[in-house]
């Protein structure tokens, strides 16, 4: 069994304890002395001292749980509670009970008997059918987050997707351009060799059409080889695997 402690000056919660009420707890007590099990006022100021003591005693026997007004010495000051009729003696708790244990002016403490299924949810406490519905908003209310946050997470996906097509474009920009430039040099090579080969054969010796011929080579070389790079270029893929 459960039970919740709340302590008010006026419309405004000062304080909020749950107890949980077992067999083994023995007795139990509630008043403005250190002494007790749970102190209780201490959020009510002066209005507090109207608080007896022990205003309250709890005893356990087995399964049932009776509340005493008062301790040893007698009943308390004020009197307790129970849905506005005072107790007189003693009273068994069972779930659903609402007890005033102190009231003063504007100062009030308050005994809520509750079962073993309790939420508290904002400033109050549920049980029953009650607890029931709030369970089920605060349920479709994690709903609504979990879908927000699948929103914003397929959101950053696209925004990821984009921008590595956007770099795939832009290094097939380099990669053709790189292209477009080895084409050039190649045709340039070849113009200069074709102009160095007829300068060179024109009027030369053997001797000079050796030299002329074995530079073509080296210059032809030179050229094959940028024309195959660019050809290899063409046949690259870059890998977005990783």
């Amino acid at each position: 069994m459960k039970a919740t402690i709340r302590e008010y000056m006026g419309s405004e919660e000062r304080d909020r304890r749950l107890l949980s009420l077992e067999p083994w707890m023995g007795t139990v007590t509630l008043g403005r002395s250190e002494s007790c099990t749970y102190t209780i006022g201490k959020t009510l100021g002066n209005l507090a001292l109207g608080i007896s003591k022990v205003q309250a005693t709890i005893t356990a026997a087995g399964d049932t749980f009776t509340l005493k007004d008062g301790g040893v010495d007698g009943v308390s000051t004020n009197g307790i509670y129970c849905h506005a009729e005072k107790i007189e003696g003693s009273i068994a708790l069972t779930p659903g009970l609402e007890l005033v244990l102190f009231k003063h002016g504007m100062a009030k403490v308050t005994l809520v008997i509750s079962d073993g299924a309790v939420v508290e949810y904002g400033k109050d406490t549920y049980t029953g059918q009650d607890l029931l519905s709030v369970l089920q908003v605060q349920v479709q209310t994690l709903d609504g987050e979990i879908g927000a946050l699948h929103h914003q997470v397929e959101a950053l996906g696209n925004q990821l997707a984009q921008r590595e097509a956007i770099d795939t474009n832009q290094e097939q920009r380099l990669m053709a351009a790189e292209q477009r430039l080895n084409r050039v040099l190649t045709v340039l090579f070849a113009a200069i060799a074709a102009i160095v080969l007829a300068s060179g054969w024109v009027g030369g010796s053997n001797e000079d059409k050796k030299q002329w011929s074995s530079t073509l080579t080296s210059i032809a070389i030179g050229v094959a080889a940028l024309y195959f790079k660019s050809k290899d270029k063409e046949v690259e893929k870059p890998d977005r695997s990783i």
